[in-house]
């Protein structure tokens, strides 16, 4: 099964280039990962558990999961400032 969208997440946390260009080209990037309209729904839709939830399905949970929601809770806290 693809994993489109853990791939896309997991390149947004190690590429800090690929992270501006989102901030100002995001439904390009989107397209060019091949995202679904759920996924892309989900990343635009500022809720980490929508996210999680459609990782969690794509990766069966365990590791990867883990990985990607520690990396998503720190890409959240950045960009959401208190």
């Amino acid at each position: 099964m693809a994993q489109r969208l853990t791939e896309f997440v997991l390149k947004l946390a190690e590429d800090p280039a690929a992270v501006r260009r989102f901030e100002k080209y995001p439904a390009e990037m989107m397209a060019e990962a091949g995202l679904s309209q759920e996924e892309k729904d989900a990343l635009t839709s500022n809720d980490p558990m929508r996210v999680r939830s459609l990782i969690a399905a794509e990766t069966g949970g365990g590791p990867v999961l883990a990985s990607t929601t520690i990396v998503m809770t720190l890409v959240w806290v950045i960009h959401h400032p208190h």
